[in-house]
């Protein structure tokens, strides 16, 4: 079904005895088919929608926007004029006041609006914040070239939509984005269509609606089905006078209330398994679909509600007080392509939706702690009152809280409040969907910054940032990780979980290496409640919202059983480290095994390479760091991070050394240079090690911290860390046996 079908099939596809098509239905009788089918699309649009944004807001909603908001107007206004209107310039500046606000704050969002409808619904509400009819004109514009790139939509039932399908011919969802967005904008345009206009609306949104219902309908349920379905829904929605758009609205309906209530990869914490940046695509497309329910009046399951409010509840546990989360998964720091969909934007629409002061008091950033032009429309005047009427604490004093999600392999550890406070993800989560070899892995941030990470995606043309080697873990050498068994979550484990005011503890297991069973506990420790008292401000480089902290890192690796031969060889093992510190280098101590970072923001231009660039052939690209914090919404905190080990029990049946190689990251939009170290282990099994990671301020020759430590032969550990503000002792027992019986001791110790 062609978006420029022919009327009298545009006719056959509406249901004529509908009571709105009387008109249309007696025209078509008479064998009159165009002035039939223009009657039909007036039918269509001549009431307001049943619509998450009720046109009736909007002349009120425009107004409090234009008063109260009016930077996010001009925002939009300098991207519609230059960018969405008008073809810019293929390089230079335009609106962005350096190459990087250039790219992030207006290129990367016009180029993905124009193909995928969002320029339709950014003009339409820019029409009507600002009364001009040449926004108009360009949604209709924008409308029309959509509809010119869309290549003919394949009929039959086995015809497929993506790449993976048999007879995939289109390869994209495409249409479920131009549904999706075109039918956000009907509100603001519907009144004033002409009947060819509206004719021109409905025939797309009826050929795309049919072709992803009927393409995805047996798909299995991911981000991007649901992509197709939300579109298919959100018609079936709005023109229930459509032949089909009951069946759309009970198969989307169906299929979201099997796949999002009863699979397995929806966790019971709301965690839809593919990673961060994919929960903020799953849950807003979940949000989407609930919001036209509610508005069509139509029930839905408790369940599925239940669903996607507790999503949003995961996403504002795994949030950090800047307002950004690791990146788990297939997952950049920022997206500012969708700009919408991060979660802490989100999170202001699900606070006035779901009534929730807590999702409040999650949103925003230090960049953006109002909420966006896109989400005030839909919460609606009545929405909006709530919302003001919900007074949260102000981002310094907002504290940063452990979050235990063991129905999804994922724990989070927070201390102190504001934006230098402490906060560590622990994830051992598996992934229906861009599975990674991260079990075990840890992502750190400290006094401002991130500064233990993931190696982010450069690009899907390359993929080893899913390697096993780009993750903070332990791994064995020259075994391969079997990667996530999805019809078997038997193979990762929770241990253990605490929470208490001087340490904070979580213990996971897997054996995804088949023959090794791993086993890694991840410890906070406040040493600040360690001293009974406060802390003194200013000492040893303190800013003075720091609280000393320090982190504790204990891996056990064993055989999941016994060696098959008769004598047992030795293991080789490795423990890596990345640091976010771009384009500098590490301190080391060999006889301490002690690694430290030495990042330094000041003056910093990074040398950006290409995302295929795997090993920094290329030319690189010039960027001054402090152009790109600016841009992306990130710190120029210069704290860094000690790593020291506390080598096994039996140094005589181990060979350690420490190897520092060239690491990099996809943080900063392109492939960055970064150090990244690893702990060497030759020995046999069991394996028992300890780190302790220290964050810290400023660039040092010599390590921040002295460590020591030692293992008993039971396997209890004891480490003393002499911060500056005073040596802090750390006893950890009960960690090696088969159902571990933690018992912790944080105290002062002796000078």
């Amino acid at each position: 079904m062609r978006c420029d079908m022919s009327d009298s099939q545009f006719l056959a596809s509406v249901n004529l005895r509908h009571p709105s098509m009387r008109q249309a239905a007696a025209l078509a009788r008479q064998g009159r088919t165009r002035p039939a089918a223009r009657a039909a699309a007036r039918a269509l649009f001549a009431q307001p929608f049943p619509h998450p944004v009720n046109e009736a807001d909007i002349p009120a909603l425009a107004e409090s926007i234009n008063q109260r908001w009016p930077d996010q107007v001009q925002w939009l206004t300098r991207l519609a004029d230059n960018y969405l209107l008008v073809e810019p310039p293929r390089s230079g500046l335009v609106s962005g006041r350096n190459p990087e606000e250039e790219s992030a704050l207006y290129r990367q969002c016009a180029r993905p609006w124009k193909h995928r409808g969002e320029a339709v619904h950014a003009l339409a509400r820019l029409y009507c914040l600002t009364g001009d009819r040449k926004y108009r004109e360009g949604a209709l514009a924008a409308m029309r070239q959509l509809l010119d790139a869309r290549p003919s939509m394949p009929d039959g039932d086995d015809a497929g939509a993506f790449s993976w399908h048999p007879n995939s011919i289109y390869s994209t969802h495409e249409p479920g984005h131009i549904a999706e967005k075109v039918c956000h904008a009907l509100p603001y345009l519907r009144a004033d269509l002409t009947d060819d206009e509206a004719l021109l609306f409905a025939k797309a949104l009826l050929a795309m609606a049919e072709f992803c219902e009927r393409t995805c309908r047996y798909d299995v349920c991911h981000n991007i089905t649901l992509h197709m379905f939300t579109g298919a829904l959100l018609v079936g929605l709005c023109f229930p006078a459509f032949q089909q758009a009951g069946q759309w609205v009970e198969t989307v309906q169906r299929r979201l209330e099997d796949d999002f209530v009863g699979r397995a990869f929806v966790t019971s914490d709301g965690y839809f398994g593919e990673g961060f940046s994919y929960q903020g695509v799953n849950h807003n497309l979940m949000q989407v679909c609930l919001r036209y329910f509610h508005a069509a009046g139509r029930k839905v399951s408790p369940k599925l509600r239940k669903v996607c409010e507790r999503s949003f509840e995961f996403a504002s546990g795994i949030l950090r007080t800047d307002g950004l989360c690791p990146s788990l998964g297939d997952a950049h720091a920022q997206q500012p392509h969708e700009h919408y969909i991060q979660h802490h934007e989100m999170l202001h629409y699900a606070a006035a939706f779901f009534r929730r002061p807590d999702f409040k008091a999650a949103a925003g950033s230090p960049y953006g702690e109002e909420p966006m032009e896109y989400n005030i429309w839909l919460m609606g005047l009545d929405g909006l009152a709530w919302y003001d009427s919900v007074h949260v604490p102000p981002r310094s004093h907002r504290p940063q809280q452990p979050q235990d999600f063991r129905a999804s392999g994922l724990q989070f550890l927070g201390l102190g409040d504001g934006l230098n406070a402490h906060s560590g993800l622990f994830a051992c989560a598996a992934a229906h969907n861009h599975a990674h070899s991260d079990f075990g892995s840890i992502d750190l941030t400290g006094l401002g910054r991130s500064l233990l990470t993931d190696s982010s995606v450069t690009s899907y043309e390359e993929d080893s940032y899913r390697h096993e080697r780009a993750h903070n873990a332990v791994v064995p050498v020259r075994r391969a990780p079997q990667g996530p068994r999805l019809d078997r979550p038997d193979h990762v484990k929770t241990l253990f979980v605490l929470h208490a005011d001087d340490i904070q503890a979580a213990c996971m297991e897997h054996d995804l290496y088949e023959t090794h069973r791993i086993r890694r506990t991840l410890c906070l420790v406040n040493a600040q409640a360690a001293r009974n008292g406060p802390t003194r401000r200013g000492a040893g480089g303190l800013h003075p919202d720091d609280v000393p902290a320090f982190w504790l890192v204990i891996d056990r690796v064993e055989r999941a059983w016994p060696y098959p031969g008769a004598t047992e060889p030795e293991d080789f093992l490795e423990t890596y480290f990345h640091f976010n510190a771009p384009q500098s280098e590490l301190g080391r101590d060999d006889k301490t095994l002690t690694v430290w970072s030495k990042h330094n923001p000041a003056g910093l231009t990074l040398l950006r390479y290409r995302p295929t660039d795997v090993d920094f052939q290329g030319k690189p690209q010039k960027v001054r760091l402090d152009d790109h914090l600016k841009a992306y919404e990130t710190s120029s905190s210069d704290a860094n991070l000690q790593v020291t080990a506390v080598p096994p029990a039996q140094p005589d049946r181990y060979i350690t050394d420490m190897r520092l190689f060239q690491g990099f990251t996809g943080e900063y939009h392109g492939r960055v240079k970064r150090p990244s170290m690893a702990y060497r282990w030759r020995g046999f099994l069991p394996f028992d090690a300890a780190y302790i990671l220290i964050p810290f301020r400023g660039v040092r020759n010599k390590p921040y911290a002295n460590v020591t430590g030692q293992w008993s032969r039971t396997g209890d550990l004891t480490v003393t860390v002499h911060l500056p503000q005073g040596p802090v002792r750390l006893t950890a027992k009960g960690l090696t046996a088969a159902k571990p019986k933690p018992a912790f001791t944080v105290k002062t110790a002796k000078p």
